[in-house]
C-alpha cells in the first residue's frame, strides 16, 4: 500500500514519489508498479521484480548512472510525512517502511 504519493508529470518525464508499507524492497518495486498501472502501462513489467536481486538491481539505476534517464531510489523510513498544503502543518502516518522516488523518461 502506497501514502503521499506524488506525480509530476512533464512532457518527456515521469517523476513518482511517495511511501510505501511494503517490508521489502521487492514489495516496493510491486507498488510502484501498481501505480504505474494507471500512469505510464508500458513501464509496469520494470518494477514486477521476482526477487530481493531483481529489486537491487534495478536501483542501480541511479540519477548518476542514468545521465539523467530512468531512476529509481528507495529509503528507509520510520513513518511517512507531509505538510499539508491547507493547515501548513505536518501530518505523519505510522506503518510505511520505505520512501520511493523514480524518474521515467517518456
Amino acid at each position: 500500500m502506497t501514502t503521499f504519493v506524488g506525480i509530476i508529470d512533464r512532457p518527456e518525464t515521469l517523476i513518482i514519489d511517495g511511501y510505501s508499507s511494503a517490508k521489502t524492497l521487492n514489495g516496493v518495486m510491486h507498488d510502484i508498479a501498481r501505480l504505474m498501472k494507471n500512469i505510464c502501462p508500458c513501464e509496469v513489467q520494470t518494477f514486477m521484480t521476482k526477487g530481493k536481486q531483481d529489486a537491487i538491481d534495478l536501483l542501480n539505476c541511479t540519477p548518476k548512472g542514468s545521465e539523467g534517464g530512468f531512476f529509481v531510489e528507495v529509503e528507509e523510513v520510520f513513518g511517512a510525512s507531509q505538510i499539508n498544503k491547507d493547515t501548513d502543518e505536518i501530518e505523519y502516518k505510522d506503518g510505511y517502511n520505505y520512501y520511493f522516488c523514480t524518474r521515467v523518461v517518456k
